[in-house]
């Protein structure tokens, strides 16, 4: 059982006016306050400190995590056994659902990943985000990241991708933080899954505050590795895998006829949700693009369950609740142990043989996507294709791969129209909007005379296609942001360049900025405001 404290950070929360107990330092972010401490000991006093003040509930140790003790690696060369994937009946119903299932995506929050792997070639890895570093270079330096996802490449189809997340360094060490803003990432990422070969044993009372900080974060299946101490995780509070959130997964072993529970090392419980081979597990090693071995542990058996849950999702793409993958995965599970639910294999593993595909290709319509909004463009006298982000349920399509755009009216200033059309498993179209606003103009010179200023602009004599500007805007305030004493005047012709704004408050600074504007059928296109200048009254 590591520190609790080692990392010597604590996160809080957002509270206004937060007293932080002697930290040495304080970010925000995300609505919590992170504060680090130089020693455990201070660490471990304000967190006591902090819990008083504002409750336990909001307050997070930064708790260390770990790889659970997998077993070193082995080279290929002389192996014997390559069981896990025929076992569980992986090839037809992963080869069947690329051509007519649903994209699914899989996040692993792990140590990164080799994706220049050979066992790659056919999977989608995504770009990823690395926590460790705060980089997206997701580039593995541990081993175990890549060894990770290449189970989940070999189990599924290249409709499954694959969204590499880095919250363990080179050691396998990570920190509670890091996998809450994994968590984060892989939400906002439309993730569909995420996978946790990682954990840690942690003190009863941190369960509920971390699976409020860090799990619930995600709104999607978590699968979580049992651990690999031979131990009950209920008893030892092994943490992702004891949280009711997640599915925990044990490791079976095979003797060449048979699999059972590995008691030389997996952990076991009545948390324990399903099991999946975990040892002799054949995968990708990071040493190099076309190295493979074999290794063992819980941290293995968890993205077999991971894939199998993403084969289930894709073959049925109403099924995104834990609910109704429990039950969906219970329907096609293979009794391990004991008859029913039992401690060591939990509900048993699943056989995705047993997975009825209907074999039609799933399509969706694209009109059910939303656009995020899309930046205006300025006027420039040329073609504007600004992107947009196209979002189906929690996922992010890709342009080229799932729809194609088109835009029309796209090059004087007005309102234009960008139209996506599916392509691939998506259908129909959907339109959205962004607008061409004209250029703007500078202030040159602000003058002050008694209760009233004097402002000259540089004119904007760019012709729009056929025309010039309609007009421009002033405005003047006693603040910079415009909201106290402000006055508009609204000024027609192109060639206008100052105007005279009276009845102000005497011996008052004033802050002043213009802006053009056209009028194109009744609506006015606004440019963006100048820079702010400032005068003070007579």
């Amino acid at each position: 059982l590591q520190s609790r404290f080692a990392t010597c950070r604590l996160l809080v929360k957002g509270v206004n006016g937060l007293n932080t107990f002697g930290a040495d330092s304080g970010t925000q972010l995300n609505g919590l306050t992170i504060l680090k401490y130089e020693t455990e000991e201070q660490t471990a006093d304000a967190y006591e400190e902090l819990c008083d003040a504002y409750g336990r509930e909001n307050v997070m140790i930064d708790l260390p995590f770990r790889i659970e003790g997998d077993s070193t690696a082995v080279s290929a060369a002389g192996a014997k056994m390559n069981w896990s994937y025929a076992y569980m009946g992986f090839d037809d119903p992963a080869t069947t659902l690329e051509g007519c299932g649903g994209e699914v995506t899989i996040a692993v929050l792990d140590s990164g990943v080799n994706s220049s792997h050979e066992v790659f070639a056919r999977t989608q890895v995504e770009t990823g985000y690395d926590f460790v570093n705060v980089d997206s270079d997701v580039a593995d330096d541990d081993g175990h990241g890549t060894f990770v996802v290449s189970v989940i490449a070999q189990s599924t189809g290249a409709n499954v991708s694959i969204l590499p997340v880095k919250v363990l360094d080179n050691t396998g060490s990570g920190s509670a933080q890091d996998m809450m803003f994994g968590m984060i990432y892989a939400e906002e990422q439309g993730a569909d899954i995420v996978n946790l070969s990682f954990g840690e044993e942690v003190e009863e009372e941190d369960i509920d505050t971390l699976d409020d900080f860090v799990l619930d974060k995600f709104s999607g299946i978590m699968i979580a590795a049992a651990g690999n101490e031979g131990s009950d995780i209920d008893s030892t509070c092994m943490w992702p895998a004891c949280s009711d959130r997640v599915f925990a997964v044990s490791a079976l072993k095979y003797d060449g006829t048979n699999a059972s529970f590995d008691s030389a090392y997996s952990n076991y419980g009545n948390s324990l949700d399903y099991t999946a081979p975990g040892s002799s597990v054949y995968g990708a090693m990071a040493s190099s693009n076309s190295a493979y071995g074999y290794d063992s542990g819980t941290s293995f058996a968890a993205p077999h369950i991971a894939s199998a849950a993403a084969l289930v999702m894709s073959n049925d793409e109403d099924i995104d609740t834990r609910p109704e993958m429990a039950g969906a995965l219970n329907a096609i599970c293979k009794d391990e142990g004991d008859e029913g639910f039992d401690k060591y294999c939990g509900n048993g593993c699943p056989i995705l043989t047993s997975l009825k595909i209907d074999g039609q290709t799933q399509k969706r319509s694209i009109a059910d996507a939303a656009i995020e909004s899309i930046a205006g463009r300025v006027y420039s006298g040329s073609l504007v294709k600004p992107e947009p982000t196209v979002i189906y349920g929690r996922k992010v399509l890709v342009n080229g791969r799932d729809y194609t755009l088109s835009y029309s009216n796209n090059k004087n200033v007005g309102t234009a129209t960008v139209t996506i059309t599916g392509s691939g498993r998506y259908t129909g179209s959907l339109k959205g909007t962004f607008k061409i606003i004209p250029k703007k103009t500078s202030i040159r010179k602000i003058t002050g005379a008694k209760r009233a200023l004097t402002v000259k602009w540089q004119k904007q004599s760019a012709k729009m296609s056929t025309s010039r500007i309609t007009g421009y805007q002033v405005q003047t305030a006693t603040n910079k942001s415009f909201t106290a004493s402000k006055k508009t005047a609204t000024l027609k012709g192109y060639s206008t360049v100052s105007k005279k704004i009276k009845s102000l408050k005497a011996k008052k600074k004033y802050y002043v900025r213009v802006r053009t504007y056209k009028t194109v059928k009744g609506t006015k296109y606004y440019s963006d405001w100048s820079a702010i200048k400032s005068i003070k009254t007579k």
